[in-house]
């Protein structure tokens, strides 16, 4: 039976509803940081206690050396690597934790040419090609990253590690189901793992999965609750359970969050959806008092003034909107509604051809976005996504598409200068501290239109 990340067929892990796709809208290699940022953060060269451990034979370092490399600790896997004899027969074992060393301290090219000594020992060689495929995977060289980490699990399908990095290079390529599929799997094997359940949350979230999603996010907060990204989960389980009309147990797990517009704008769907009218006008007047242009707080007042008929604030609300987020065809839409119901069939007319243009960019990206999990390895599909991200003004998630191609085409150019272009302009731009994501402006991606007031 074939494994759920073979491309011989469709991809099966995850059954998703045609045309809900996935947000990408993290920097590129967010999937690493959260999977893997404790195999990056040993501790520090030097502070190993002591070598006398390793002065009982080579066997014994070696063995110790592996599991330094388990733990994630670079300083005892030197200490290790010193207490090998050099030359046959422990030259593989050295040449491997000489990689490992030479990878954590930045430099995965050498590393890469230094584990070629030890992939073809049988004792070093899984060890040695989950090593080199996280030495790919630094090198933006997914395609070939994926090749070797394959081989690595088909020879140790335990070994975790090589799960996370396939994990993080699939998740890059917007393979979901692939991804999936690897995320599952380390949870499993690692009980204590947060991280898994919190990509696989934020994953199911942005697939509109909502109970997969609550299950996975509450599992990660189960495992670590006082994780660094605990706010930003239980924000997106919020959400979640918002939309699963959950209202009053999402307005409790927003309890615990620090106040900003997000939360203000969350709430107030909440209270909406509970046709508390009062709570819900004073929590998207909070909203737009710290963050005048939140489109979540903007479409719900909008969407509020006209079920109300309260035509001519929804207009002024919604050209607000639209001005601040000019390519979302949503908001667009109930603009059509707003102007027509006051009258005004000319500026109607202009909306409407102007949502129909901007809906086709959109309803493009999600048929992409689909053909990205069916074909993981197309670069032609990732250079499309990417040049239409660039088109609905998403900089961010058009580098990360552009850095995907990349990743599989090294060659081609119209990445690579788009990679330039884009870092130039977006340089110092971080991660949003507030649990928002870019895609949070376009969270539902079907092809229904939103309802008519």
């Amino acid at each position: 039976m074939e494994s759920p990340d073979q491309t011989s067929r469709e991809p099966s892990a995850m059954q998703l509803p045609e045309r809900q796709i996935p947000s990408r809208s993290r920097p590129r290699r967010f999937g690493a940081v959260i999977l893997c940022v404790a195999l990056l953060a040993g501790p520090a060269l030097g502070v190993w206690r002591t070598s006398q451990l390793y002065r009982t034979s080579p066997d014994r370092a070696f063995q110790e050396g592996l599991a330094a490399i388990r733990r994630g600790d670079p300083a005892a896997v030197m200490a290790a690597a010193e207490m090998l004899p050099p030359g046959s027969p422990w030259g593989p074992h050295r040449a491997l934790f000489d990689g490992y060393v030479l990878l954590r301290r930045g430099r995965p090219g050498p590393a890469i040419d230094v584990l070629a000594a030890a992939k073809d020992h049988a004792a070093t060689r899984k060890w040695a090609l989950c090593t080199a495929g996280e030495a790919l995977y630094q090198l933006d060289r997914l395609g070939e990253a994926v090749g070797v980490l394959r081989q690595a699990v088909e020879m140790d399908p335990k070994l975790t590690d090589a799960h996370r990095w396939l994990a993080a290079c699939f998740y890059d390529l917007g393979a979901m189901n692939q991804a999936t599929h690897h995320l599952q799997i380390v949870a499993e094997q690692d009980p204590a793992d947060a991280r898994s359940l919190r990509l696989l949350g934020l994953m199911f979230h942005d697939f509109e999965e909502w109970p997969r999603a609550v299950d996975a996010y509450r599992e990660s907060l189960r495992r670590d609750p006082g994780q660094e990204a605990a706010s930003e989960i239980r924000f997106e389980l919020a959400e979640c359970l918002m939309r699963q009309r959950e209202f009053k147990e999402a307005l409790e797990t927003l309890e615990a969050l620090p106040p900003s517009a997000e939360v203000a704008a969350l709430r107030a769907e909440c209270h909406d959806g509970l046709q508390d009218a009062a709570a819900a006008e004073e929590q998207i007047e909070a909203a737009l008092q710290q963050d005048p242009a939140n489109i979540r707080a903007l479409q719900l007042k909008a969407q509020r003034r006209l079920n109300d008929a309260r035509y001519a604030e929804a207009v002024q609300t919604l050209e607000t909107a639209v001005r601040h987020h000019p390519t979302q065809w949503r908001l667009r839409f109930y603009l059509v509604q707003a102007y027509e119901r006051l009258g005004d069939r000319e500026a109607a007319q202009r909306e409407l051809k102007m949502m129909q243009e901007w809906r086709k960019l959109h309803d493009r990206f999600a048929e992409l976005h689909m053909e990205a999990i069916k074909k993981p390895f197309d670069a032609a599909v990732r250079l499309e996504l990417a040049q239409i991200a660039e088109k609905i003004d998403r900089p961010m998630l058009a580098l990360s598409w552009y850095r995907a191609t990349l990743g599989l085409d090294s060659g081609n150019e119209t990445a690579k200068q788009a990679i330039l272009r884009l870092e130039g302009e977006v340089i110092g731009e971080a991660a949003p501290a507030a649990p928002l994501r870019e895609a949070d402006t376009t969270s539902q991606t079907g092809d229904t239109a939103p309802p008519v007031p």
